[in-house]
Order: structure tokens, then sequence, then C-alpha cells
């Protein structure tokens, strides 16, 4: 039994060489590393949908000289395949081929014979809900459709047949007509 004084005291030297051993070691004090992402705009499948058929010509069918300037027909710009998206900025120019209406918000109509007409476009309702003033060369004022990042949204819109500016209804002429326009979408 005379060496365990011995021992336990080679024990408590070495524990104290131990944790003086361990003072001197030092760990990595900073390290690096690069973070690498694409920034990508968020974005959709935009269509237009007259009812539940998607299309690209709002069919008005026959519109009667009484109904220019009342006769709306409504149709949905549909968001679709949605990633990364809080809202879209709906605004409208004139299409291939066509003009804003001579110094009016509304868009020209084109036929086999003038009309005397055009095309007023509004987000919303008709008179309640915002005009898209046609400017020539360049897209009109802007609605926005809230999407709130979901995969689908859609947003209410009218067309409304009107007499052309500086014609009244009663001069509309009777024959085919057109209006071209161009949705120009902005997602965010």
């Amino acid at each position: 039994m005379k060496h365990t004084p011995i021992f336990l005291a080679l024990a408590l030297v070495g524990g104290l060489f131990t944790h003086a051993a361990s003072a001197d070691i030092t760990g990595t004090p900073s390290l690096s590393a690069k973070f690498v992402t694409t920034v990508v705009a968020g974005t959709c499948t935009a269509t237009v949908k007259q009812g539940s058929t998607t299309t690209d010509t709002i069919n008005f069918g026959d519109v009667f000289k009484s109904d220019i300037g009342t006769r709306t027909e409504p149709f949905k710009i549909a968001f679709s395949d949605c990633a990364g998206v809080n809202s879209a900025k709906i605004a409208a120019q004139a299409g291939s081929g066509n003009t804003c209406d001579n110094n009016s918000a509304s868009f020209a109509a084109t036929g086999t014979v003038n009309t005397h007409t055009a095309v007023e476009i509004w987000g919303g309702s008709a008179d309640s809900g915002t005009q898209l003033a046609c400017a020539s060369g360049a897209p009109s004022n802007a609605v926005t459709a809230s999407i709130k990042k979901a995969a689908t949204a859609e947003y209410d819109m009218n067309a409304r047949w009107v007499a052309a500016s500086g014609y009244t209804a009663a001069q509309a002429v009777a024959g085919d007509a057109s209006s071209a326009i161009t949705f120009v979408v902005t997602y965010e």
C-alpha cells in the first residue's frame, strides 16, 4: 500500500500537464464559405379566358347600334403554374396592326368598312373599375392582380364596344369589326 500515494501524485501531476497541453492547442479561428444562386424573376403562365374557355378572341357576337357604349363582355386574365409571384401588373396596348382610337382611351376597331367604333378595356367592371387607357406606342396604365404566391389566380376584366372618338352610336356603320389588343404582364 506504500505505492498508492505515489500513483495518486503522478495522476494529479499528469492531469496538470494534460490541462497545460490543452491550452496550447488552437482551433480554426475563422473559415469561409461561398454561397451561390441564380436570382430569377417569378413567373406564371397567363391566358385569356372567356367564361371557362381559354381563347385569343373575345367574341361579342352581334352588337346592335343601341348596344354601343353599354354592351360589355366579361373575360379574365388567368394565371397558372405560378412560382415566386406575389402580384402581376396587367397593361394593354394596341396589338399588331391596330392603333389607339383618335384622342381617346379606347382601342381602334378595324374591319372591311369603318364602323366608327372602338373597344374599351376595363380592369374589373366597366365604369366602376379601372380603364386601361390606350397610349400610342406604349402600354396603358396598369391594374394589379394579387397572386400571393398561389399556383393559380384570375383577374376579372371587361371589354366594352363604344362609338369611336368624334362619333355617336347612331353614326355607327354596319359591318364586321375587330380590335387587336396585346396584354403586357409584369410579375412582381
